[in-house]
C-alpha cells in the first residue's frame, strides 16, 4: 500500500520501529491425510497481532484448500501467525471465545519478509467441530 503522508506522536520514551519491504513473506501449506473427494476443511490464519489486541473477526482470514489439499497465503507482513484446518462456519471462526480455545491446536508460523514458510496442520476431527459449534 502507499502512504502519502504519516503523522505519528509519540509520547517521550517511547521507541517505534519501523520496517519498510518489498518482499513479503507467505505461508505455503498442507492438510496432513487430506482425502481428496471428502469435504474440504477451510484453513484459518489468525494474525499475529492477536497476542496483543486479543482474538476478533479482524485478525482473521480464511485460506481456500486446492483438491490436494495444500494452500497458500501471500502478501504477510513478518511475524508469527496461528494456522488451524478444520470444517468450521465462519461466525464460529470470529467468536473470540472459540479462537481463544483453540490457540493450543494452531500451528505457530514464523514468517519473515521475502520467504515462504512450509507448514503441514492435522484437521480437526468432524467430532471436534461438532463439540465446538454445537457443545456435542
Amino acid at each position: 500500500k502507499d502512504a502519502e503522508a504519516m503523522r505519528l506522536m509519540l509520547s517521550p520514551g517511547v521507541a517505534l520501529a519501523i520496517t519498510l519491504s518489498t518482499q513479503p513473506g507467505s505461508i505455503d501449506g498442507s492438510i496432513a491425510d487430506f482425502k481428496a473427494g471428502e469435504s474440504t476443511p477451510r484453513v484459518l490464519v489468525v494474525h499475529p497481532d492477536f497476542e496483543a489486541s486479543g482474538f476478533d473477526g479482524e485478525s482473521v482470514a480464511t485460506v481456500p484448500v486446492d483438491q490436494t489439499g495444500r494452500f497458500r497465503l501471500d502478501g504477510l507482513t513478518a511475524g508469527v501467525y496461528r494456522v488451524l484446518a478444520g470444517d468450521l462456519e465462519w461466525s464460529t471462526l470470529k467468536d473470540p471465545a472459540v479462537l481463544e480455545r483453540l490457540s493450543g491446536r494452531m500451528a505457530k508460523v514464523d514468517v519473515k519478509y521475502g520467504s515462504a514458510v512450509p507448514v503441514t496442520v492435522q484437521a480437526l476431527s468432524a467430532k471436534e467441530v461438532d463439540e465446538i459449534e454445537f457443545g456435542n
